[in-house]
């Protein structure tokens, strides 16, 4: 029997599923974060291969088994970052024919079927993605704060940080941000971060993990966390806008996809309306797509396609219905 494999290399974690040519999951593997930009090409090429081998090991699936592998890989934003991913996977693939793409591309084809739309992921980090009919492909942003990013859980923690530490010294509104912080980060005062952020600590910190914090205080009302999810949710729309209009007329019922875990597994009272208000003021017909599956499912297709199979509504639907007792 042939299978394929497909992998999800994030900046948190990597998944990879093997499933069968009629879209049966039959085994799947996590490991650690595949970003190479983040961990290195050794690191990232090791988290890699633990989840492939895993995921072969769980399926009782041989390297000689597989048709096609395809790879969804986070920093795989330039013709440089393609050609090192690339070179490191060529090392540790175990399938004749290979993949690669943006793990954006991943969840726009987990989201739509045919990959036709644009994508926002907002995870650790951020990443905007589109594909027309025509197959041309639109990537704005996914290099990080300095190259003009706004968003992602990252981003959302440094502004929780930033704005909370405002409001307690007078410089910007008072926000209950603050004891949140504290109490999360088992600190007396938030500026004892201090050691934790600057050369001299051995600790490097992500916070990532705080930008939850943010969105339960949007909930409680806080009007310092709710200007901080507008803020991200502009900036979504703006990298989604920009994209939309290099690869579509404006009255087009385009898909958008929303993708990655600050959507996924955040109560929303705020950014997503904001991104979605200042979308369809251009884009009326445009219709939002919130992905909750994982978008390793898209890379399972995309292998699938690789392998020569025709993706039916019958091979979808077994895929959809059996990943989960695997994952």
């Amino acid at each position: 029997m042939s299978y394929v494999v497909g992998v999800d290399a994030g900046g948190t974690k990597t998944l990879a599923l093997v499933s069968d040519l009629a879209g049966h999951v039959v085994g799947a593997g996590k490991a650690g974060p595949g970003n190479f930009q983040a961990i290195g090409v050794d690191l990232a090429k090791g988290q890699v291969k633990k989840a492939i081998d895993l995921a072969l090991d769980a399926a009782g699936v041989t390297a000689e088994d597989l048709k096609a592998a395809f790879y969804g890989m986070a920093g795989a934003d330039r013709p440089a970052d393609f050609a090192i991913i690339e070179k490191f996977l060529t090392e540790i693939n175990p399938a004749p024919r290979m993949g690669l793409e943006n793990d954006a591309t991943i969840a726009l084809r987990a989201a739509t079927g045919d990959g036709v739309g644009v994508v926002a992921v907002c995870g650790t980090g951020t990443n905007v993605i589109g594909f027309n009919r025509e197959g041309r492909r639109v990537q704005v942003g996914g290099l990080g704060y300095m190259f003009g990013d706004g968003a992602g859980a990252n981003h959302i923690g440094v502004l929780a940080v930033r704005m909370a530490t405002r409001g307690q010294d007078g410089r910007g509104k008072p926000t209950v941000l603050y004891d949140m912080l504290c109490e999360k980060l088992h600190l007396k005062n938030l500026d004892d971060l201090v050691e934790r952020f600057y050369p001299g600590s051995d600790e490097r910190v992500h916070v990532a993990f705080l930008a939850p914090l943010v969105f339960e205080a949007a909930r409680r009302g806080d009007e310092v966390a709710c200007d901080i999810l507008r803020e991200v949710g502009e900036e979504l729309a703006i990298a989604i806008l920009a994209a939309l209009r290099k690869l579509f007329p404006p009255n087009d019922a385009v898909k958008v996809v929303l993708s990655g875990g600050v959507f996924a597994n955040t109560d929303d009272p705020v950014m997503t309306a904001t991104l979605k208000a200042r979308v369809l003021g251009e884009f009326p017909a445009a219709e939002f797509i919130l992905l909750k599956d994982p978008p390793v499912l898209g890379a399972v297709l995309l292998a699938l396609d690789l392998a020569g199979v025709e993706i039916t509504p019958g091979v979808r639907d077994t895929l959809w219905r059996t990943w989960k007792t695997h994952l």
